[in-house]
Parts: C-alpha cells; structure tokens; sequence
C-alpha cells in the first residue's frame, strides 16, 4: 500500500490503461512526459464538452477501463483528506459528438 499512496492519478490511469492494452509503452512514456493522458471519465468529457459547446455520449456497447484514482474530500478544519474511488475511463474514439443545442 505504500507504493500505492505514492502514486498520482496520472500514473494510476497511466498504469491501467497500459494493463488493459489501451496504449502502448511507448505512448504512454511520451502521455507521461507531457503529464496528460487522453482518457477521462464521463464527468470530465462533460466539462470538455461544456467549453467546446458540445455533448459527448458514449456509443453504444464501449466500456471504459475501470481505475482506482484519488479524490480529494474536504474536512471540517478546511483540509482536503483523499479517499480512492473508482472510475471509468475513455477514449475520445469512444464517444459520439453532438453539437450542443440552448435550450429556452
């Protein structure tokens, strides 16, 4: 466990997503190296969506890859402590773009 706790949730994604042979070794060095991997959960690609002024949805039948990563929760003395939650994980290829549309 305490490797575990050393671990961020770049490489705890990084290390699922090589697991489950979502990329390669070498894609995922060069993920590392510029600190971003192009795999988020649905909440996340809502957010991405919401600034592009798109609606992402998942296609039918896709299954993300499930990890572990770190959420923060804060406390009453107004410091974070973090817990480990599970997650889903996507590939942009995963999902289907709709353009967004104001509703009045």
């Amino acid at each position: 466990m305490k490797g575990e706790l050393l671990m961020n949730n770049l490489q705890l994604i990084a290390n699922a997503a090589l697991e489950h042979g979502v990329f390669s070794e070498l894609e995922i060095a060069e993920f590392i190296d510029q600190g971003y991997i192009p795999l988020h959960c649905k909440s996340e690609w809502d957010k991405i969506g919401a600034e592009k002024g798109v609606i992402y949805k998942i296609k039918d039948g896709e299954k993300g890859i499930t990890c572990s990563i770190w959420k923060a929760k804060n406390t009453q003395n107004g410091k974070p402590s973090f817990y480990k939650a599970k997650c889903c994980f996507y590939k942009e290829e995963q999902l289907i773009k709709e353009k967004a549309t104001l509703d009045m």
